[in-house]
């Protein structure tokens, strides 16, 4: 019910407030047992993933989700020191974005392309 949803969200809230990515990442499978296509609980779990360093199981959020997390993949690969992966991703999906143009950037950086990094830095 209406009631209950607010409660588990409220916990959630508490548990970023306060920093706690393993207490966000319990909150967020509660929440996502009675909503499972909850867009807010997958991102907010991906990011406590990625808070933890455990970005393997970020992944597998993002793979499942039905939901579009692509940066949050590019930024995995990047986290990972996959520049290579994460480019290739990055290339399939040409973007504007302010997000997108940076996270290029940075692994264009990484991967001693400097000129092209420079570029895209300037162009913010």
């Amino acid at each position: 019910n209406k009631e209950e949803t607010v409660a588990l969200f409220k916990k959630l809230i508490a548990a970023t407030n306060n920093d706690d990515s393993k207490a966000v990442i319990e909150s967020c499978n509660t929440i996502l047992q009675a909503l499972p296509d909850d867009i807010d609980a997958q991102k907010c779990k991906i990011v406590a993933f990625m808070n933890l360093g455990k970005y393997d199981e970020a992944m597998k959020v993002i793979e499942k989700s039905t939901h579009d997390f692509f940066l949050e993949h590019v930024y995995c690969l990047y986290l990972k020191q996959k520049y290579e992966d994460a480019l290739d991703l990055l290339k399939k999906k040409e973007s504007n974005d302010t997000n997108y143009k940076l996270l290029k950037a940075q692994v264009l950086y990484r991967l001693e392309r400097y000129e092209e990094s420079l570029a895209l830095y300037r162009e913010l």
